[in-house]
């Protein structure tokens, strides 16, 4: 597999990857493994993130979002998101934060679409909440959580296409979104200890359509799975000219 690996033809690497499908320990390292099957996946269809599939059932017991926002805007969006249940919107208020909105789904079966969620106008950024607490800030519980089967049901679930590569981009960012420093040996350690416990899950910062984000957020931490939506469909009525001053959710905040 290591050879096939190094050829570099899509051939190549597919035959590569074949085998590593039947022999997971085909004289490969498990960084080279994870990069053969980053590369091979490029080469399929990516899909798209789905906007109107529901939150898939293996993923619902306990769902919670965290609705990120700029700074001082934390009250309007929980109007917005409080005003929006009352005219029958599938999200409720759980926990208001600095730059933070918890969210859950109304319904007692935690049905919810993306749809549903992307209605808001006056947040930023949205993530499903796969772990959360002191135990986020651990390099293996942030691997468990990747690795697990709410993420990777829905990862499948909101992702269109016929059986897509499962892929995910990781981040360690503040609780403002901002990087949190220089952490690349620790995405190599995360993402492979992820792929060793999950291997159908590839961290794949080139065209993944999702991001995971390890937040530090004061004495607060989480490991959220948000989607990455090109175009943003709040964003529909933008054209190629493009204002300094644009800012939608502060617009709508307003």
């Amino acid at each position: 597999a290591a050879a096939l690996a190094d050829a570099g033809s899509h051939d190549a690497v597919a035959s590569a990857v074949a085998i590593l499908e039947g022999a997971p320990d085909a004289h490969i390292g498990p960084e080279q493994a994870l990069r053969l099957r980053a590369v091979h996946a490029r080469a399929q269809s990516s899909g798209a993130v789905s906007l109107d599939a529901a939150v898939p059932a293996a993923a619902r017991a306990g769902l919670r979002l965290h609705l990120r926002c700029r700074r001082g805007l934390e009250a309007i969006l929980a109007d917005e998101v409080r005003e929006h249940a009352e005219r029958g919107g599938r999200l409720r208020v759980v926990e208001v934060r600095d730059a933070c909105v918890a969210v859950e789904p109304v319904a007692a079966d935690g049905a919810l679409r993306l749809a549903d969620l992307y209605q808001l106008r006056c947040f930023d950024t949205a993530g499903f909440v796969l772990l959360e607490g002191a135990e986020a800030l651990d390099d293996d519980a942030v691997a468990a959580a990747i690795a697990s089967e709410p993420c990777e049901a829905l990862l499948r679930g909101l992702t269109d296409g016929d059986d897509p590569p499962l892929r995910y981009r990781l981040r360690f960012v503040d609780g403002a979104g901002a990087d949190a420093g220089a952490r690349s040996s620790a995405v190599k350690r995360v993402a492979e200890a992820a792929y060793a416990l999950n291997p159908s899950i590839l961290n794949d910062p080139n065209q993944a359509l999702w991001y995971v984000d390890a937040v530090a957020d004061g004495g607060r931490a989480s490991v959220e799975l948000r989607p990455r939506l090109r175009p943003n469909p709040r964003l529909e009525y933008q054209t190629a000219t493009f204002y300094a001053g644009a800012h939608p959710p502060l617009a709508a905040a307003m």
